[in-house]
C-alpha cells in the first residue's frame, strides 16, 4: 500500500538543491525541513527546523510590541534588504499575526512614521485583539532612532 503521496504527488524540483520530490501541498518549495530551513537562513529569516530562532540567556518570554500577546518572531526595524543590521536595536518581537501584518505593509507602501504603520496595524486587527494601555506604555520606545 503506497501513501497518497508516493501516488497522487506531483512532482517538482526542489528550490534550494534542486532535487526531484513528490508533493500533494500546492505551497511546498522545498523537498525536506532541512532545505527549507537551509534556504530561509540564507535569505536571514532566522528559523531552525521551523522555530524562530532565541539567542542564548535571553528570557523565554516575549511580547508583542503592537498587541500585547506572546512574541514568537523579530522584526527587522530597518530591513536588512535596505541595510539594516541583525543588531538588538534593529530588531523588535512581534507575534506572528502583528509580523505578518507589518510585513505586508512594508511591501505595498511607503511608510514614513511608525505611528502610522502601527495605527494601521492596530485597526486591522480591531480593539478586541489589542491589550488596553499596551500602545502607550511601549511604542513610544520600540521604534525610537
Amino acid at each position: 500500500v503506497k501513501f497518497r503521496r508516493e501516488m497522487y504527488g506531483e512532482l517538482r524540483i526542489c528550490e534550494y538543491c534542486n532535487n526531484g520530490y513528490k508533493t500533494t501541498v500546492k505551497s511546498q518549495k522545498y523537498c525536506s525541513r532541512s532545505c527549507a530551513s537551509k534556504a530561509n537562513s540564507k535569505q536571514g529569516i532566522g528559523i531552525e527546523e521551523g522555530k524562530p530562532v532565541i539567542e542564548v540567556g535571553e528570557p523565554r518570554k516575549r511580547y508583542c510590541r503592537i498587541c500585547g500577546h506572546r512574541a514568537y518572531s523579530e522584526h527587522h526595524i530597518t530591513p536588512r534588504a535596505d541595510g539594516g543590521s541583525d543588531a538588538r536595536k534593529n530588531k523588535v518581537w512581534l507575534c506572528r499575526r502583528c509580523h505578518d501584518i507589518v510585513e505586508q505593509i512594508y511591501r505595498d507602501e511607503d511608510i514614513k512614521y511608525c505611528s502610522e504603520l502601527v495605527g494601521r496595524v492596530r485597526r486591522m486587527l480591531g480593539p478586541d485583539k489589542v491589550k488596553r494601555n499596551y500602545y502607550k506604555k511601549t511604542m513610544n520606545k520600540v521604534f525610537a532612532g
